[in-house]
């Protein structure tokens, strides 16, 4: 539902403010503010998005470890593993934002 509230938001131009394109640096403080409606959209999808990657967050990991037996060190492996690769994408998607963003 978030991603959906947002992929609306980016595609209808009336659900988001008119573009500050083409303005002088210095007649960017006239650019025309988001309205409520425009506000909540974002709001609530970046809030839902949110909400939904913390319960995939926490429960995944304990789902995952729950497959093996508590003696069986693939156990200790898939836990290893699974957080090396969640932290590895986390600081690289996390690092690609910072250089597309200013």
């Amino acid at each position: 539902m978030g991603y959906a509230a947002l992929t609306a938001q980016a595609h209808f131009h009336r659900l988001r403010p008119p573009s500050c394109q083409g303005l002088a640096i210095s007649q960017t403080t006239q650019c025309q503010a988001a309205d409520s409606i425009q506000a909540a959209i974002l709001s609530t999808g970046l809030y839902l998005v949110a909400f939904g990657a913390s319960g995939v967050k926490t429960a995944l990991l304990s789902l995952g470890a729950d497959q093996f037996d508590e003696r069986d060190p693939k156990r200790s492996s898939f836990f290893n593993w699974f957080l090396l690769n969640w932290f590895r994408h986390w600081s690289h998607n996390w690092g690609a934002f910072h250089r597309v963003e200013p």
